[in-house]
């Protein structure tokens, strides 16, 4: 693991590596982020840009403050610093919130999974879809709400793509900053993919399946119907919703029919309606 961190936290992450063994290294980046020139350089703008978004982000217990838009969208940075740094000489790099075990399901089993087989390009969970319309004017969707999209909790980068990746987030952070404006990185990311699609293989989940659903689509079903597959349609983007059905259908196909569940039984027959509607073809 390459883990970024500061004098503050290192050792007690270090007391948790330290009882692994030497097939699992760990490079330390030790600097606290108020030192890195991205968080010097974009502080006082993203302040000053809040003043005139109280109702959003004045209240006391807000926990989306300025440092905490900083420090989300410095995933990007700590890649592109990982790659460069090269202590693996890896193809791929998985970037890992540090305290996803709270929300995702399965880490022990999945993670590994994961690793050992990463997709290509930048691979990441599209759960609720926004369509181009909706999100051209940027300012007026972060503004309502900046609901969630692509999650940015655990995502794997091939190392040709980490280089645009970083430019591509740092140009919807810096145009979010340039209207006054910005949430968080999962936001951003959104912004970038539909800028940018070719940087990204996407798969559909909820938070809480983003490893078990990395390469399959086993769970949250409901999730991916509703807030994917309805909303792609809604936007007239068939063949995202018909590439999203796909993976669905072949998932379920691949399975004993009297091993699916009721739940399970009723998506797959939505689905082939879906996907056999003469106006999506």
């Amino acid at each position: 693991m390459v883990i970024f961190c500061d004098d503050e936290t290192i050792d007690v992450i270090r007391k948790v590596r330290d009882t692994l063994n030497s097939k699992v290294p760990t490079v330390y980046v030790v600097k606290p982020l108020m030192d890195y020139d991205f968080y010097q350089l974009n502080f006082d703008i993203i302040q000053e840009n809040r003043k005139s978004m109280q109702y959003l982000y004045g209240q006391p217990d807000q926990r989306n403050t300025t440092s905490y838009f900083l420090i989300t969208m410095f995933k990007s940075v700590c890649l592109r610093i990982a790659k460069m740094r090269n202590d693996f000489e890896t193809p791929y790099y998985a970037w890992v919130d540090l305290g996803c075990n709270h929300v995702l399901k399965n880490v022990a089993e999945m993670a590994p999974k994961m690793l050992d087989n990463p997709k290509p390009k930048i691979s990441a969970c599209y759960i609720q879809y926004h369509s181009p319309e909706a999100l051209s004017d940027t300012r007026k969707w972060l503004e309502e709400g900046g609901a969630c999209g692509i999650a940015a909790t655990v995502f794997t980068a091939e190392v040709g793509y980490i280089d645009r990746f970083f430019n591509g987030m740092m140009e919807q952070f810096h145009k979010q900053l340039c209207l006054g404006t910005g949430h968080s990185d999962e936001q951003t990311m959104t912004l970038c993919y539909h800028e940018h699609p070719d940087l990204f293989t996407i798969f559909n989940g909820d938070y809480y399946s983003i490893l078990t659903n990395y390469h399959v689509p086993k769970e949250d079903l409901q999730t991916i119907k509703y807030c994917y597959i309805y909303e792609t349609i809604n936007a007239g983007q068939y063949s995202l919703a018909k590439e999203a059905i796909m993976r669905v259908l072949t998932y379920l196909s691949s399975r004993k029919s009297d091993s699916l569940s009721e739940e399970e039984q009723d998506v797959k027959e939505e689905l082939i309606h879906l996907y056999n509607r003469p106006e999506y073809n």
